[in-house]
C-alpha cells in the first residue's frame, strides 16, 4: 500500500470508514469506446493512472445506487440500466463491484471531472494498450465485452 493512501486512510473520520464498506465502478462502453478518467498525480489510490468513474459506498446506499451516484459526482453522467460483470477485492480490502452500461444520459461536466481527475477520454477499445490503466482495468472491459457479444 502507498504511503498516500496510508495516510489517506488515517485523514478519513469514523463515519466515513464505516461508510465506505464497498465502492462500484461503472464500464461505460459506447460505439466502440470506453470512458476512462485519469486520476490525479496525487490520488491516494492508483495515481496518474486511467480508470473507470466510481468510489466508496456511503451510509445506507446499495450497490446500484453506489454506483449512479458516483459516476454522476465525477462525470457528470447519469447512467441507464446497469448490469453486474465482476467483484474483486481491491487496495482498501474491501469489494470492488464492476457494473456495465451501454446508455448514459448528458455530457461529460470537465469541472465534475477536474474535482478528483485530470482528464477523461472516450478510448477505442483497441487502443487501450496506449493507456496506462488501473489494474484489471482492461480484464474488466474484456469480461464487459464478453457479455455483451453473449446476448
Amino acid at each position: 500500500m502507498s504511503d498516500v493512501f496510508i495516510k489517506w486512510r488515517i485523514k478519513m473520520s469514523d463515519e466515513e470508514k464505516e461508510a465506505r464498506q464497498f465502492s462500484c465502478c461503472v464500464i461505460i462502453i459506447e460505439d466502440g469506446k470506453v470512458l476512462l478518467l485519469k486520476r490525479g498525480s496525487s490520488a491516494p489510490v492508483y495515481p496518474s493512472l486511467w480508470g473507470f468513474p466510481g468510489g466508496g459506498s456511503e451510509i445506507g446506499e446499495d450497490l446500484e445506487q453506489c454506483a449512479r451516484r458516483e459516476t454522476m459526482e465525477e462525470t457528470g453522467l447519469e447512467v441507464g440500466e446497469l448490469t453486474y460483470v465482476a467483484t474483486k477485492v481491491g487496495q482498501t480490502m474491501k469489494n470492488v463491484y464492476f457494473f456495465k452500461t451501454d446508455k448514459r444520459m448528458g455530457d461529460i461536466e470537465m469541472e465534475k471531472v477536474l474535482d478528483e481527475h485530470e482528464d477523461f477520454a472516450w478510448i477505442p477499445l483497441e487502443d487501450l494498450g496506449k493507456y496506462d490503466v488501473t489494474p484489471d482495468t482492461e480484464m474488466m472491459i474484456s469480461k464487459a465485452t464478453k457479455m455483451e457479444k453473449n446476448k
